[in-house]
């Protein structure tokens, strides 16, 4: 166990020594856990391992190895310092809360399998397609966790970008992993001519003999309505992809995560439209049979099992409705945290609030934990996250970090909420981990309601277009460490 944490910490060193901040912003998990994974105290879970050696750029797939090795010895020593070694951190919990079920964790997503068998049988016979489906229907997870791991065990070359607010140039950052040429570069071709995506994949697909095709996954599509302020750089965007499915010497498949909200955005684009008439694939409610996987496997997965009369209730609140998705992943993430052994019980779910409360519970948490000036910086922090919709419900908004205020009690409120995975940091952005936020989290109501007037003037085009055409200020500066 000693030595499975110096070559933890030894592999660390051989990144570039990143801080454990960046490293919990690679992979997901707090500074605490990551810091305490090369401590040597215990051994981390396997899960911790991989998002550590994962973020360091290590060879997963040794460590997997090298991790049950090493727990094999552990469990024969007999180690003492096990008895008193505390509860398993909450972030080895199988379930992922509000946060989306990433390629990492696709070992515990279930429940919609035959949506993913959908997708893929499109995709072998189509070059473009769209998942449309209600927020909080589990879109990306079913992108992330079951269509991407698939494609990429075949060998295919899969891409995933958002568009945020610049697209073209996310698309270029993304596209430069994949070839010689750097994002700069790129993205100059790709705002000189559309047509120019379909020969850069091209280019990708010549330089990698292993493979003939490119996979591009575009996931929360509808960031190019509420984020991307210029309408000609949202039609250049949309032109090339379409260009690039449709050539005839093409070398893309094309996949489009969309909430349902947004059809009628989609389908104001002419192009589009007629593109999307035989390209959708509904995600619609799980029935009983699939939120019975999604709930027991998972906890199966890790050696736990989930109680009947839990088991029970859980599919009776969450069944027939998509959007209770997020909540109810959110509901068993704060019921593994409160498990008895390996048991996930009805008494634990009550403790974290039942279904219906666990979320305003954990923000709730959260925020009342803050100092005066902290909750003053949390009130101005997810406001900045939230966009209003014209005709529909609020969006999340994703945000550059430069855009927020580098003042302590700011950073340490990003910090705390990002542990509690109410909002993710990816990066140089921030984001709310899930829309659920702004419907289940009454605060969060209250503080939309109050400043709904000064969000719509935030969020006109011309302000939205002032914001992308700022340059970025440094990177917010690390709190400091007191003496």
């Amino acid at each position: 166990m000693v030595q499975f944490a110096a070559e933890l910490r030894e592999l660390r060193r051989a990144a570039g020594g990143p801080s454990y901040r960046d490293l919990a912003a690679r992979a997901h998990y707090s500074v605490a856990t990551l810091s305490s994974a090369a401590a040597g105290r215990r051994l981390p879970s396997l899960e911790v391992t991989r998002g550590y050696v994962g973020a360091c750029g290590g060879d997963v797939e040794r460590w997997e190895a090298f991790w049950h090795t090493t727990a094999a010895a552990v469990a024969l020593a007999g180690d003492p310092a096990d008895d008193a070694a505390p509860p398993p951190d909450q972030d080895d919990s199988p379930y992922p809360g509000l946060a989306s079920f990433g390629s990492r964790h696709s070992r515990f997503f279930f429940g919609r399998e035959r949506v993913v068998e959908q997708l893929r049988r499109r995709l072998t016979d189509q070059r473009f397609i769209a998942l449309f489906g209600a927020s909080g229907a589990g879109k990306s997870s079913v992108l992330d966790a079951g269509l991407s791991p698939y494609l990429r065990a075949g060998g295919q070359a899969v891409v995933t970008l958002t568009p945020g607010v610049r697209p073209l140039e996310e698309l270029a950052v993304r596209l430069a992993g994949h070839g010689a040429n750097t994002p700069g570069r790129l993205l100059e071709e790709l705002q000189a001519d559309p047509e120019n995506l379909h020969l850069l994949l091209r280019q990708i697909v010549t330089e990698d003999p292993g493979r003939d095709e490119v996979i591009l996954i575009v996931d929360q599509f509808e960031e190019l309505f509420t984020l991307c302020p210029h309408r000609e750089e949202r039609d250049h965007f949309i032109e090339a992809l379409l260009l690039a499915a449709r050539a005839e010497s093409s070398v893309c498949r094309i996949v489009l995560g969309v909430r349902a909200d947004f059809y009628a955005s989609c389908i104001a684009h002419v192009a589009l439209a007629r593109a999307l008439d035989a390209a959708m694939v509904t995600l619609g409610p799980m029935d009983s049979e699939e939120l019975h996987r999604a709930i027991c496997r998972p906890a199966e997965a890790v050696g736990c099992r989930v109680e009947g009369r839990l088991l029970a209730y859980l599919i009776a609140q969450a069944k027939g409705n998509a959007g209770m998705l997020p909540l109810l992943s959110h509901a068993l993430r704060e019921t593994w945290r409160h498990r008895r052994g390996t048991l996930l019980t009805m008494e634990a779910c009550r403790s974290a609030g039942f279904i219906e409360h666990a979320l305003a519970h954990t923000a709730e948490r959260f925020y009342e934990a803050l100092s005066l000036p902290q909750k003053e910086a949390a009130r101005h922090l997810f406001l900045r996250l939230v966009a209003p919709g014209e005709g529909i419900e609020y969006s999340k908004r994703r945000v550059a970090r430069f855009e927020l205020p580098p003042d302590p009690d700011t950073v340490t409120v990003v910090e705390r909420a990002a542990t509690e995975r109410l909002i993710t940091v990816d990066g140089q952005h921030v984001d709310l981990t899930h829309e659920a936020l702004i419907r289940w989290w009454p605060r969060l109501g209250e503080w939309l309601t109050e400043n709904r007037e000064l969000l719509h003037t935030r969020h006109t085009p011309a302000a939205r277009l002032r914001r992308s055409t700022t340059k970025p200020l440094p990177t917010m500066r690390a709190r400091r460490q007191p003496r």
